[in-house]
């Protein structure tokens, strides 16, 4: 809470008060529990009339609604009432109840008003019986301000609506004043602000004691008034250094500020990444479940191609030396070797070929118990020829090399579905 600009409220000594408020606005300082201390002790010295009662037409702001203001005792009553007490008025202090040149801290006002600089501050607030009341501290720059011709105090003040004039605009009064402007020409009239003598503004000596001693300046009990204003100008001098400390806290302040928004982006960003790395994390994990599972299908269509392979080589390697018995080729105590080694045989059709260029070494005919074992033989030998023929001719025909792909090819053609059936009991050679 800026309770500096108390002691130079408090004070009324001109330069002494210009130059503790103008300091005293840039700091905070806490301040401890003033309840005791009465600003209306004051007395009437050093206030200023900001507006008198009446009714005044307001055009409204930057094409705002046109309206009355109506500015009476009751509305001065609770102007001052949301001003008091002591520790509410602190607090608007701090929020900033300050006089400016102008207003531009009204809407509507920030660029015809762009002077935003604080040239006092107001210390109190009264409904008299001829108007609205303030006491404002100003500042030396806010002194040449007035004597610049900014000598009318003009209010920025929150209102509500009360009534409806004969004519229908609304009806508004004032209850929370938010700032005073120093002005060329008021909105509502009233008299200029003048400067009073030194011997017209009394000291609140209990207020200026308890504010230096919340300073930690005790002064004595039995101090007189000349000496307390001494002593409040020796704290006055301190201020400087104050402040110069203030701004260089206020300074580090402003970088750990900076420095913690930094390492809010940056942990921001780096919570970003965790979240994209787990993301890419369980998609990879995904992806190497299925390429697994993938690799586990191919394997067994693999094995399973395989063993169909290896099935129907055996078919064809046992179809191939059961004719090669029946013609005489390969003698029958020879079958399980040579249909073996034909499985595992690196070039079928080669060996294939191997056997059906053997010469004829047993007479089949001399075998034959009787003639209907004779036929049986016979059209056995006639079937296994046939296949064989018909495996060659594809292999021909359709450029194949592989005995087996050759052999489940014509066995897979449906015109010779009847060929394979009959083969599936072949006769057996004696």
């Amino acid at each position: 809470m800026k309770i500096l600009i108390l002691i130079a409220a408090l004070f009324r000594r001109t330069h002494l008060a210009a130059n503790i408020a103008h300091l005293a606005v840039q700091l905070d300082i806490e301040a401890p529990d003033l309840h005791a201390a009465n600003v209306l002790e004051v007395g009437n010295d050093g206030w200023a009339k900001l507006s008198a009662y009446g009714d005044f037409p307001n055009a409204g702001v930057k094409g705002g609604v046109p309206h009355i203001q109506r500015i009476d005792k009751a509305a001065g009553e609770r102007l001052a009432a949301n001003f008091s007490p002591l520790l509410k008025r602190l607090l608007r202090v701090k929020t900033g109840l300050s006089v400016f040149k102008e207003h531009p801290d009204a809407p509507g006002f920030e660029t015809r008003c762009p002077d935003k600089n604080v040239y006092g501050t107001i210390d109190g607030v009264e409904a008299r019986d001829d108007g609205i009341y303030v006491r404002p501290v100003i500042t030396p720059e806010g002194t040449k301000l007035v004597e610049r011709g900014y000598k009318f105090l003009s209010s920025f003040w929150d209102q509500e609506e009360v009534g409806t004039a004969p004519d229908g605009r609304p009806i508004a009064s004032p209850f929370l004043l938010k700032s005073v402007g120093l002005v060329l020409r008021p909105n509502i009239p009233g008299p200029a602000i003048n400067a009073h003598p030194d011997n017209q503004n009394p000291m609140n000596r209990k207020l200026v004691i308890s504010l230096l001693t919340a300073l930690g300046h005790i002064p004595a009990a039995d101090i007189t008034d000349a000496a307390l204003e001494i002593k409040a100008a020796e704290v006055a001098t301190t201020l400087p250094g104050i402040l110069a400390a203030n701004i260089s806290l206020k300074t580090e302040h402003d970088k750990l500020v900076v420095k913690v928004s930094e390492l809010t982006s940056t942990n921001t960003q780096l919570a970003a990444n965790v979240s994209t790395l787990t993301t890419e994390k369980a998609t990879l994990e995904t992806a190497k479940t299925a390429a697994e599972t993938a690799k586990a299908d191919a394997e067994k269509s693999r094995l399973a191609a395989a063993n169909s392979a290896t099935s129907e080589r055996s078919i064809a390697a046992t179809a191939v030396v059961d004719a090669a018995i029946l013609t005489g080729r390969l003698p029958a105590a020879e079958k399980a070797a040579k249909i073996t080694a034909l499985i595992a045989a690196a070039n079928l059709t080669e060996e294939v070929t191997k056997i059906g260029a053997l010469t004829p070494r047993l007479k089949i005919h001399e075998t034959f118990s009787k003639q209907t074992d004779k036929t049986a033989v016979l059209d056995a030998q006639d079937r296994q020829a046939k296949v064989h023929a018909a495996v060659n001719l594809f292999m021909k025909e359709q450029g194949e090399t592989d005995y087996t792909k050759a052999f489940q090819a014509v066995k897979a053609d449906p015109k010779n579905a009847a060929l394979f059936a009959a083969m599936a009991k072949p006769a057996a050679a004696v």
